[in-house]
């Protein structure tokens, strides 16, 4: 039980407030205070809140607001990495009482972006919480990896040089007020407003305090956004589109201060064909997206994004034999892929059946060369009245005037129309064929069931193999429901014992045994004697109980020549010895070192040590 717990100010650090405690209780070693609040004596982490459940359960005392959430979501920097991690990993992390971070939440490649080293903090913030409070503490947002400036001074943070990640066992640090006085560093003005841009996005996730976001919600909010650069498409090209305007549109100063300036081959950038690594992205780097690509992180999470590389529409319809030509009629869009320049294409489709396609950068159809060509479809309107220009013998000039098409393209859809008007007739013609001979073998078929009532459907199949394989062919329906039943036969498909095959495996079996050295020296290395391996070398892939049953004889000599675990280490022990130190004096060690012996049993331990100090002692007497 404690009798004496700091309030926490607001956004203070989650290790200042246990710096304040320990400031003020007199512990003479700061072990004491991580014991005494935490239940730990190791370590200090600055990103997650170890040992906060035992915290918790001592503070609440003073407070019913201290509680987990209140301290992981107000007084630690796990609000910024949240949103973009997989709601599981988050689960598994409080789960396991922060216990279980192999990594720290930033990441640790040598491309990510780095970790602070030391602590940060503001001189105006300092110096206000020195004349407010009388004291001074650490502000989490200003301990987070890429944040160099203070948003509300505007001014760059001052590095305290204790080394965080470096202190020899613990050590609690509060800030002094003498810290105030020490010389800020200078940025330029486009580096500083980036730095201060990329700190409000910062500061906007800690506000919101978002829970886990699905990958999906990232993955297709950013291909909009592509879209919508005009960088989306070829997919290939994405990376190198995007990385190109990353680069023009941050300083180069502001980018190598987050790792992020692509010097080495490597691209931190997303695919972007998949949502399997956008929650590999740290979150710094996501905010660098997020501004790049429409304005803010406020801004992507609180707007929707449509593209519409063609505008909202209506849009003009280019029917010109609708009454409605030329008038902005047409609703519906339908955007895609060109297959193969990749580009993006939109189809217009009117209500009169009228369909006409565009590319991404043409303004109006009505600057497109050859319209014509861009027709996808004419649709009813423009069939009907074109059948009534044939009807009443209009000439080919007029009927080009008309629908605003050329000679030759006329003649070609009178063509096309003749030689469809042929292919229906030819289609027409043999489905007529087909039906008079399907009914004429149904006849068939029901005179052979009547005159050979007991026959089988395989023996009526004999009788007449023309009629039954066309019904099977144009009415497979019909014949199932007019056949008999099929009869269904099980054949039992087990094998007896065979003395032949298993003397045959014994001889192989015997052959590999006499040439296992032989066998060895091919893969370099000692093989153990086992069942799983002569099986696998036999070709024999079931268990062992079944090769027992199927080949006695096979079976028993295997099990009299199988090697142990213990006794392969033993020859293993034996073969270094007479091959690696031949004729050379050797110590124990080297010999398990050589025989790869570190990790045996620790019941088989002592035997095994007598055993090979024994051969050592016998080999050096040699």
């Amino acid at each position: 039980m404690i009798v004496y717990f700091p309030k926490p100010y607001k956004n203070e650090l989650y290790y200042s407030i246990l710096a304040r405690y320990h400031f003020y209780s007199g512990d003479i070693h700061p072990s004491y205070t991580l014991k005494e609040l935490t239940g730990r004596a190791r370590r200090i982490n600055f990103e997650v809140p170890i040992g906060i459940d035992n915290l918790v359960t001592k503070a609440k005392i003073f407070s019913s607001t201290y509680s987990r959430d209140y301290f992981i979501n107000n007084h630690t920097i796990i609000p910024l990495v949240r949103p973009f991690k997989k709601k599981e990993w988050i689960q598994k992390l409080i789960g396991s009482n922060f216990e279980g971070l192999r990594h720290n939440l930033f990441g640790n490649k040598e491309d990510d972006i780095k970790l602070k080293e030391h602590l940060y903090y503001c001189p105006e913030c300092l110096k206000e919480q020195f004349g407010k409070y009388g004291e001074g503490y650490w502000n989490r947002f200003h301990q987070i990896p890429g944040i160099f400036v203070c948003t509300s001074h505007r001014v760059a943070l001052i590095k305290r040089s204790v080394d965080i990640h470096n202190i020899y066992g613990i050590e609690f640090v509060v800030p002094r007020i003498d810290d105030i006085k020490k010389e800020q560093k200078k940025y330029k003005s486009d580096v500083l407003r980036s730095l201060l841009n990329l700190a409000e996005d910062v500061d906007y996730l800690l506000d919101k305090n978002f829970d886990a976001f699905p990958a999906e919600f990232f993955y297709e909010k950013y291909v909009t956004l592509l879209e919508m650069k005009g960088i989306a498409y070829p997919m290939l090209q994405r990376g190198n589109r995007l990385k190109n305007l990353l680069l023009n549109y941050y300083p180069h100063e502001f980018l190598e201060m987050l790792n992020s300036s692509f010097i080495s081959n490597s691209s931190w950038l997303p695919k972007f064909n998949s949502n399997n690594r956008i929650t590999t992205l740290q979150p710094i780097r996501h905010l660098l997206l997020m501004r790049l690509l429409c304005g803010s992180a406020r801004d992507f999470f609180e707007n929707e994004y449509l593209y519409k590389p063609f505008g909202t529409g209506p849009w003009i319809c280019m029917n010109p034999l609708a009454d409605h030509y030329l008038k902005k009629v047409v609703k519906k869009v339908e955007v895609s892929v060109h297959e193969a320049n990749r580009a993006i294409q939109g189809d217009m489709k009117c209500s009169c059946g009228f369909v006409y396609r565009m590319r991404a950068w043409e303004k109006s159809p009505l600057d497109i060369e050859y319209f014509n060509n861009r027709i996808m479809k004419k649709g009813h309107i423009w069939e009907q009245k074109f059948n009534e220009f044939i009807e009443q013998k209009l000439k080919i000039n007029e009927i080009a005037r008309r629908t605003k098409m050329s000679r030759p393209t006329i003649r070609k859809i009178l063509r096309d129309r003749e030689k469809s008007s042929d292919s229906i007739l030819k289609e027409e013609k043999k489905y007529i064929k087909i039906s008079e001979k399907t009914s004429e073998y149904k006849k068939i078929w029901i005179d052979l069931r009547a005159k050979y009532p007991e026959y089988s459907r395989h023996e009526l199949n004999n009788k007449n193999r023309a009629v039954y394989t066309w019904l099977r062919k144009y009415d497979k329906e019909w014949l199932e429901a007019n056949s008999p039943d099929v009869k269904k036969v099980y054949r039992g498909r087990k094998k007896g014992y065979s003395v032949e095959a298993d003397y045959d495996f014994l001889h192989k079996t015997q052959k590999i045994i006499s040439t296992w050295s032989e066998f060895e020296e091919e893969r370099q290395k000692l093989m153990r004697k086992s069942k799983y391996r002569l099986q696998k070398i036999l070709g024999l892939g079931e268990n062992f109980d079944s090769i027992r049953i199927k080949y006695p004889l096979t079976a028993a000599f295997i099990e009299s020549i199988v090697e142990s675990t213990d006794e392969f280490r033993r020859r293993r022990v034996r073969n270094v010895l007479e091959v690696k130190f031949r004729n050379e004096e050797v110590s124990f060690h080297e010999v398990a070192e050589a025989s790869n012996l570190r990790s045996y049993k620790r019941d088989e331990r002592e035997e095994l040590k007598q055993y090979i100090q024994k051969l050592v002692e016998e080999h050096n007497k040699i």
